[in-house]
């Protein structure tokens, strides 16, 4: 998006690649554009999730403008945590940041003004991973930017009359993601266009999400309108933050049962470390050995078992649909069963589990969360009647 002609305040920025001749002798042409190109992916990356606006690009880098000068130093931030994770595990990059604030003039698809001057100055004498801003930058973004600063002092810059009073933007490195994302979301090409209200939502439900809220979001829609592509842009911009990114898929004939939860499980098991993977699961890791059995192997001895004193997987695995459970007291004693806690009742026909003891209470939790308890066996068991009280793995 173009900014609009006429002129107004706003908050410059300009980014250099720095020693990119000599990246291009040392890659060859072919490589330097594969690098370049995925450079300028990040670059407007972050410039978009700024609220920012790319007026052009300059060969080794781009000029941005934004309505707020915060905005301006959280892009300038965003780039260079992005370009330092990139070159852990990519061709190492180094990037320099200019961003300065003033009254500015928009045409011919161009911006002008002193303040696009001061930030070409700034890129020029900066180094490869600093961010320089003017001190009325940090004064115009005050406490809504978290950025930290360093004064230092009015700098001379070519071709401007007066020295200008510069600080240096501190940024701190991205913590390395523990896991790769997921050929799924790995693969869905480079392009990326529009969609600006759906990131702006994604990207809100993250950062809540991120500071220890609890966030799902579902995304609907027709065959083909890109569902798959906006949840791989909002996974690969998370993981570029550093959080462990899982993905599976449900196919139209789904031949295994949960596959989405299998196949997320199935790349924690096959990247994650064992101590990793161990935090990660937690005390569930005994019920998710019920999807992946391999989970059981990997955690034995350091995963207790599941404190649900019922295989709610092989519960739901066995009946099979809410209709059977929907006609659970019509079909059984449950009550009786409830009582025992035998294994091996059969439900509709149907054996539950091999040799699983279930838990009085567990079953009354299970029967009344996912069947609604028409028969008051649900009330009646979690009430203690009917028997002794739970104990073992079916208490909480």
């Amino acid at each position: 998006m173009r900014p609009e002609k006429g002129r107004r305040i706003a908050a410059v920025l300009f980014t250099d690649l720095v020693g990119s001749t000599n990246l291009l002798s040392r890659l060859g042409e072919t490589a330097y554009d594969d690098v370049r190109r995925a450079h300028f992916t990040a670059l407007r990356r972050a410039i978009d999730e700024s609220r920012g606006e790319e007026v052009k690009g300059l060969g080794d880098g781009l000029l941005a403008v934004f309505e707020s000068a915060a905005d301006a130093l959280d892009c300038a931030i965003a780039i260079q945590q992005s370009v330092d994770l990139d070159a852990r595990s990519a061709t190492p990059l180094s990037v320099r940041v200019g961003v300065a604030l003033g009254d500015v003039t928009f045409e011919e698809r161009d911006v002008y003004g002193t303040a696009v001057v001061e930030a070409a100055r700034l890129v020029a004498v900066a180094t490869g991973g600093q961010i320089l801003a003017t001190a009325l930058v940090r004064a115009a973004a005050g406490g809504r930017s978290g950025a930290t600063f360093a004064d230092l002092g009015a700098l001379e810059l070519r071709g401007l009359p007066e020295p200008v009073a510069t600080c240096e933007v501190h940024w701190a490195r991205l913590p390395t993601p523990e896991l790769p994302l997921p050929s799924l979301l790995r693969h869905q090409g480079r392009i990326f266009v529009g969609r600006d209200e759906e990131m702006r939502h994604l990207t809100r439900c993250w950062e809540e999400a991120s500071a220890g809220a609890l966030r799902t979001v579902l995304i609907a829609g027709e065959p083909g309108v890109g569902k798959t592509r906006l949840a791989a842009e909002i996974a690969s911009r998370a993981h570029s933050r550093g959080a462990t990114v899982l993905g599976g898929r449900c196919d139209e004939d789904m031949g295994v049962p949960y596959q989405p939860f299998v196949e997320a499980l199935r790349h924690l098991l096959d990247t994650a470390p064992g101590d990793r993977l161990a935090r990660l699961l937690g005390r569930h890791g005994g019920e998710l050995a019920r999807l992946v059995p391999e989970v059981g192997g990997l955690l034995q001895g350091s995963v207790g078992p599941s404190p649900v004193g019922v295989d709610s997987y092989a519960v739901v695995q066995y009946l099979g649909s809410r209709d059977v459970i929907d006609e659970l007291g019509k079909t059984v004693d449950l009550r009786e069963m409830l009582k025992s806690g035998n294994a091996g009742r059969r439900l509709n026909g149907r054996r539950l589990g091999d040799g699983n003891v279930f838990d009085r209470l567990a079953v009354a939790r299970f029967v009344t969360h996912v069947g609604g308890d028409k028969t008051g066996i649900g009330k009646t068991a979690a009430n203690g009647e009917g028997g002794e009280k739970p104990g073992g793995a079916g208490q909480e």
